[in-house]
């Protein structure tokens, strides 16, 4: 009853050597600064409801920076490249804004209760907010 119809974009299937290239690293760069953010900042254990925003901020961003590098390596970019365009702008424009609200956040954070874990959370968050904002350039141009 139904004819089949032949996308005009290919078919997802996963090539590794997608995973070297430049955006593929930054964002699992940002996954590596997230993690590393997440664990300096939750070995304190005394937080407060900034710094539970970061903790969340840093929880999506390796959820949302992994599903790009996923969808990137099976080559889905190519199915819908619109659309792909627009939501990966997105997501970097707005983990940017975030990341840069926790770097302020946990810079705060240091300099009031001078713990040394959230000096480095400080370092470790402001690493991934640079690597973004060199995407969105990226991205624009």
């Amino acid at each position: 009853m139904h004819s089949q119809r032949k996308s005009q974009f290919p078919k997802p299937r996963f090539e590794g050597w997608r995973l070297a290239k430049y955006s593929s690293a930054l964002q699992i760069f940002q996954i590596l600064g997230s993690i590393v953010s997440l664990i300096l900042i939750g070995s304190v254990g005394s937080q407060f409801p900034p710094t539970y925003a970061a903790l969340l901020t840093c929880v999506f961003s390796c959820i949302g920076a992994a599903v790009f590098v996923l969808c990137d390596a099976f080559n889905l970019k190519d199915t819908e490249p619109d659309e792909w365009v627009f939501w990966e702008s997105v997501f970097v424009a707005s983990f940017s804004f975030l990341f840069t609200i926790n770097t302020m956040t946990m810079l705060y954070s240091s300099i009031r209760w001078n713990n040394t874990a959230w000096w480095l959370a400080t370092v470790s968050l402001s690493m991934p907010t640079n690597p973004e904002h060199l995407m969105v350039a990226w991205l624009s141009g």
